[in-house]
């Protein structure tokens, strides 16, 4: 199973190994993505629900590429009251050689 890593804030778990946690806060600015070649799994628990619908929709459109991609993932996630910033872009391809 593949490795995860995040950026929560102004911290930085550059491992989260299967079978650990991770808590986000509510309006604390996130990333997430996968540190290896092996696909990874991540079990995400929002409360209050009701966003869980949007996770099923983001699924297929995070398996995308083209220049379409970066306004399907935007509109969906204003569609569902979320701000998506993508401030940290650059300094994570750079660092973790993350593609988006």
């Amino acid at each position: 199973m593949g490795t995860v890593g995040a950026k929560l804030g102004h911290e930085t778990v550059e491992e989260i190994p299967a079978g650990s946690w991770l808590s986000k806060p509510r309006d604390l600015p996130h990333a997430m993505w996968n540190v290896t070649n092996t696909p990874a799994r991540i079990l995400e628990v929002v409360t209050p629900g009701g966003i869980e619908r949007y996770f099923e929709l983001i699924a297929p459109v995070l398996r995308q590429h083209g220049p379409e991609w970066t306004k399907r993932y935007k509109a969906l996630g204003e569609e569902f009251g979320l701000r998506i910033l993508d401030d940290w872009s650059d300094e994570l391809k750079a660092k973790y050689g993350i593609t988006l």
